[in-house]
Order: structure tokens, then C-alpha cells, then sequence
């Protein structure tokens, strides 16, 4: 083939390829004219005077004109004087600002229809054109919806719902319930902010999103969003003078312009009494399951660790009431503490977690001053309150197991018993003023005295099978294997001086398993037996009982307490340089002390020996003693007052 017959071969192909794309574009513009053609809504394409260069058949229907004959015709005609001056501010809006998009409502005023209601979307025409910039007109006849607002405004004005149509910004349109203001407690809704009275004061923030970015989307996407919209809401209300509570039943359906969601029919039913209702049983429900949780600890509880948890309990609820009243927030939580330490070993998951629970709001609340007295304070005085009623109801549970054969609380003197034998034979006895033989029956009468004084003592060899089992607990909680060995002397002790006893020796029995004693692991690393040591002894002296508790754990470590104490800010830089090993150790005995670095039901709070040092001197003691050799063990000692 020869050049020429080759150039003319490409040319008639091009020229065949350019009719086959013309023929496209041709067909592609015919067929956008059929669509705008047949657009269910008024179509327009207006410059920037408002002359119309093209149009739909809607159009030119509501025109009564060809469509042909609509070319450059003011798009005034369809409005009245007024409407026409707003669609002619929005029209200079639109173009003035260049915006992508504009959406508002008006009137148009019809030859053959009269006056409609009309949704206008206005966007900017694409395509570059002599006439200059060109603006797409496009609108829809909202009349129908309109009317079956008013229909459903005439319907449900005395319905008791609340129901109640809001836009994407929130504020309510249209019509609405009258019982709705009862709802809200408001008047006049109408133009009012919906997402502010009822959602944005009364849920958190990321609901209220959820809820509003429902707006815009299609039916599917909106269906799937609602099921995490609130079906219940709690709204406070001044009613007749009185602030009081309505919860709200509240369902939501979707108003779609265009495909989309473009107004939110919020529908509100009043389920104050129903809620009510179901809170009450929901009630009734928890305590009978609080009931039942405390007569089974109860009962997997060992009947002598029973008896002496309640008489330590009863105590300790009694100073609690006190501390509140009268003393700070410091001796509040030392006494918390203590109480946390017996309901843990003893099982008492209930009262455990009400004096955990106080403890953590005393110790966030007050931490910068926690000498501080707070009987003024409602929400620790109702805390407090919480505390005495479940040791009740434990305390009437307890009672009841008492009664069981074989119980050790049956061996017990009654106190009220103790006094009526004082009243009523002791008294009298040594009033009887006998002229022979007195003497004989005041020494019957101080034998008799003394036999029910030390009925009222108890022996301190029965707080062994008491630090056992609570012991064990421990153990199991921090996961440890430990030998306990007990030397303790008979001796009777007032009750006091045994509760206190009890408290100062199960504390630091604690301290030993949970910081002293190593793991197995690290025990057989150091060389030392897998089992660590604990032994707890009690001996009389006269009048002073003297009690040691040491352990073969890890010993203390004073620079390791000295870090501790700084981190706690309990000392400075400086204090710390200037201290030695055996006043870096004294430590210890600090308010707000602890080596812990978690805080756990058995240790981490900074309640620790100074409480327990507090309570060796009510019992007559000098404070606590301290031996210790680092990787060896350490011992604690004391002596008090019998």
C-alpha cells in the first residue's frame, strides 16, 4: 500500500471514529433532556436575573406553556410578590457565595393547583454556556406532606403521647402534641431545640451523635443506626411547682425526602410508672439474690470463725459510726480497713465491697486532707448507713446459725444475763448487813463476781484456729504455701483487749504472707526452703502480754523503703540522705505508708502498720518493734496492757 493510501485509510477511519462518538453524545444529551423531561419535580436551569433558558414538563405544566415557549420567561411567574423577593435573595445567596448546594422551603402560587408548598434544592449548572453562569432549579411539591401534618396535628392534639417532628438541626417543626409539653415540661415546642431539651441534657455525647447522624441517610443504612438510638430517657420536669422525673418511651421514625432521612418523627410514650414498677421489682429481686449470697457465706463459713468475725464485726461497725461522727477521715478508713481484712477472710463478699467502696471514695475525695472530719458529708453519711444495714441483716442471718447444735455460740454468757445476776444476787448479797457470817457471804459474793468477770474474758489460745483459716484465705488470694506455727500462752483477756488482739496480730500476719514471704520461685533462687515460715507467739508477763510475729521471708529493705516513702512523698530528698538503716526502716510506721505497687483487697492502700501501731497504744502498748536481717526475715513485737 502506498503512503497516500495509507494516510487515506487512518483518515476515514478517524472520521468514522468521531460520527460513532458524536452519535454517543448525541444520544446521551437525548436522553439527559428525556430524563429532565420527565423529572416528577420542577426542573429549571435560570441565570443569574432569574429568566428561565430551559425547563421540564412540570415546569412548563404549572407555566401552562410548551416547553418550547418557557425559553426565557421570568421564573417569577410561579410566585407571589413576597416569595418571589425571598427566592430572589436566595438565588443572589447562592450565587454571590458560590456554594455547591441550597436547600429551603416556599410557596409557589399555581394557575391550576393554587398555592403549594415547595422543598427548593439549589446547585450550579455544570456546563459552560453563553449565557454565562446558569443555576439548576430544582423543586419538589411537599403539599401532601403538609396536609397529612396538619391532619395528624388535628388527630393527635389530644392523644396522651407525646409526638413530636424535629429537622437535621434539631429544633422542632411542624405540629406536635400538646401532651409532649406535659412530657417535657415545656411550652410552645414549636422552633425550640429538641436535641438540647431532650437529648443533649440528658445523654452523653456520642449517643446524641449517633442519633443525629441518622440524618442524610438512605432507609437501610438508618434502620441498622437506629438500634443504637435510646429507647428510654430520664427527663427532669418542674411540675405544679416541683421538679420530678419522667421516663420517656421513645421511638423514632424517619420523614425521607429524595431517598433520604430529611426530618425524625420522635414518638414519646410515658413509662414513668412502668419504670417504676420494674426498678422495684428489679429491687426486691437484688436483695432476695444479697439475702441468699448471705446465708450461704454464712454457711460455708466454719462456725467458730462465725461467732468471733460477728463479735469483731459488731465492734468494729459500732467504731465505724463513731469515727464518722466524731473523727477523721484517716481513723474512717483505718477503721474500713480493719473491717475489710475480717469480711475477707470470713467470705462476707457484700459487706467487704461496701467498705471497699467507701474507702476508695474517702481515699480520692480526701486525699490531701485526711484529718479532716466529714459527718457533713451526705454521700459518705449514706455510705456509712449502707454499711450498718448489711451487718444487720448478716448479724440476724448469723443469729440464726448460732441456734444450730454444736454451735460454739451457745457456750457463751449472755450479757444481759451477766448484769441480771449482778442485780439480782450479788448486790443483794453483800446488803444484807448479817451480824454473824457477812463475811463468809461477801466472799461467796466476790467469788460469784469474779467467776462472771472472767465468764466476760476471753482466752487468747482461741484466736489460733481465728488466724489460721483467715490466713489460709490470704494465702489463697496471693497464691503462696506457708507453714504456720503458733506458740500462744492461756490467758483471759477483757474482750476489747482481744478484739484488738486480734486486729493488730491478724494485720501483721497478712504483711508477712503477702510482702515477706517470697514465692517459691524466688525462695528456692535464694537457696532457702520452697515453704516459707511464719510464727506468730504470745506469752504473759504479770500484767503485760507480750506477742512477736516473724517470718524467714526476704527481711526489709531500707533503701527499697526509702524509695517507697519518697515516691509517697512521706519524705524528702533531703531527709532521706540524712537517715540510717534502723530509721529508714521506722518507716514503715508511717501514715500513707506502702511498698505495694497494686492495690488489692489485701494491701496497696497506705493503711497499713501506723493504724495498726494506733491500736497497740489504745491497749496500753508502746507502738510496735521491728527486727529485721535483709534475705533472712524479720520479726514484729509488742507488749499490752492485760
Amino acid at each position: 500500500m502506498s503512503n497516500f493510501a495509507e494516510i487515506e485509510y487512518v483518515a476515514g477511519q478517524t472520521l468514522r471514529a468521531c460520527y460513532e462518538i458524536v452519535s454517543q453524545l448525541e444520544l446521551a444529551k437525548r436522553n439527559s433532556d428525556y430524563l429532565v423531561e420527565v423529572l416528577p419535580q420542577i426542573y429549571v436551569l435560570v441565570d443569574e436575573n432569574g429568566t428561565i433558558w430551559s425547563g421540564n414538563n412540570v415546569a412548563a405544566e404549572l407555566f401552562q406553556l410548551d416547553p418550547e415557549d418557557m425559553l426565557k420567561i421570568p421564573l417569577s411567574g410561579l410566585f407571589l410578590a413576597e416569595s418571589w423577593q425571598i427566592m430572589r435573595a436566595k438565588l443572589d445567596a447562592f450565587i454571590d457565595l458560590k456554594s455547591k448546594s441550597m436547600e429551603f422551603e416556599l410557596p409557589i402560587l399555581s394557575k391550576a393547583h393554587g398555592s403549594r408548598d415547595y422543598l427548593w434544592h439549589l446547585t450550579p449548572y455544570q456546563i459552560p454556556t453563553s449565557v454565562g453562569r446558569l443555576t439548576c432549579v430544582i423543586g419538589q411539591d411537599i403539599s401532601q406532606i403538609r396536609d397529612t401534618e396538619k391532619q395528624i396535628s388535628q388527630i393527635f392534639a389530644s392523644l396522651p403521647i407525646g409526638i413530636v417532628t424535629m429537622d437535621k438541626s434539631g429544633k422542632v417543626v411542624g405540629p406536635y402534641s400538646a401532651y409532649t409539653d406535659y412530657l417535657l415540661g415545656q411550652t410552645e415546642l414549636t422552633g425550640k431545640s429538641l436535641r438540647e431539651i431532650l437529648f443533649e441534657s440528658n445523654l452523653e455525647k456520642g449517643t446524641v451523635d449517633t442519633i443525629f447522624e441518622g440524618f442524610g441517610c438512605e432507609d437501610f443504612l438508618f434502620e441498622s443506626m437506629k438500634v443504637f438510638f435510646p429507647k428510654e430517657i430520664s427527663v427532669s420536669v418542674h411540675y405544679q411547682g416541683q421538679e420530678t422525673t419522667h421516663w420517656l418511651g421513645v421511638a423514632y421514625h424517619p420523614i425521607f425526602v429524595g431517598g433520604e432521612v430529611h426530618q425524625l418523627l420522635v414518638i414519646l410514650e410515658n413509662k414513668t410508672e412502668t419504670v417504676k414498677a420494674r426498678r422495684s421489682f428489679e429491687q426486691r429481686n437484688s436483695e432476695e439474690v444479697r439475702m441468699v449470697n448471705r446465708i450461704l457465706e454464712a454457711n460455708r463459713c466454719d462456725d467458730f470463725l462465725l461467732e468471733t468475725s460477728q463479735l469483731e464485726l459488731t465492734a468494729l461497725v459500732e467504731r465505724l459510726s463513731f469515727a464518722f461522727e466524731n473523727e477523721s477521715v484517716r481513723l474512717i478508713c483505718r477503721t474500713l480497713h480493719t473491717i475489710k481484712g475480717v469480711t475477707r477472710t470470713c467470705g462476707f463478699s457484700q459487706l467487704k465491697d461496701l467498705a471497699h467502696s467507701l474507702e476508695d471514695v474517702l481515699l480520692h475525695e480526701y486525699q490531701d486532707d485526711i484529718e479532716v472530719n466529714v459527718s457533713d458529708d451526705p454521700n459518705i453519711k449514706s455510705r456509712v448507713f449502707e454499711i450498718k444495714i448489711e451487718f444487720k441483716e448478716l448479724s440476724n442471718i448469723i443469729e440464726v446459725f448460732s441456734k444450730r447444735d454444736g454451735s460454739p455460740f451457745s457456750s457463751t454468757i449472755n450479757t444481759d444475763v451477766r448484769t441480771k445476776v449482778r442485780a439480782s444476787v450479788i448486790e443483794p448479797l453483800k446488803s444484807l448487813g448479817l451480824s454473824r457470817g457477812q463475811d463468809e457471804v461477801d466472799a461467796l459474793a466476790d467469788l460469784l463476781d469474779q467467776f462472771l468477770e472472767n465468764a466476760e474474758k476471753k482466752d487468747i489460745t482461741t484466736l489460733e484456729d481465728s488466724f489460721k483459716m483467715r490466713a489460709v484465705k490470704t494465702m489463697d488470694d496471693v497464691g503462696k504455701t506457708i507453714d504456720l506455727h503458733f506458740e500462744i500462752e492461756s490467758c483471759l483477756v477483757r474482750e476489747e483487749v482481744y478484739r484488738g488482739l486480734s486486729e493488730v496480730c491478724l494485720h501483721l500476719l497478712n504483711n508477712a504472707i503477702d510482702h515477706a514471704i517470697e514465692t517459691t520461685e524466688d525462695r528456692l533462687s535464694a537457696s532457702k526452703s520452697a515453704v516459707g515460715q511464719i510464727l506468730v507467739n504470745m506469752h504473759r508477763e504479770g500484767n503485760r502480754l507480750f506477742c512477736t510475729v516473724s517470718d524467714d521471708g526476704k527481711g526489709l529493705s531500707p533503701e527499697h523503703i526509702k524509695q517507697a516513702a519518697l515516691c509517697k512523698k512521706i519524705i524528702t530528698d533531703e531527709e532521706a540522705e540524712g537517715l540510717s538503716e534502723d530509721e529508714a526502716i521506722k518507716l514503715i510506721f508511717r501514715a500513707g505508708f506502702s511498698t505495694a505497687t497494686l492495690v488489692t483487697d489485701v494491701s496497696g492502700r497506705g493503711i497499713g502498720l501506723d493504724a495498726v501501731t494506733e491500736t497497740v497504744r489504745e491497749l496500753g502498748g508502746n507502738g510496735i518493734a521491728v527486727k529485721s536481717r535483709l534475705g533472712r526475715g524479720a520479726s514484729f513485737s509488742f507488749d499490752i496492757e492485760i
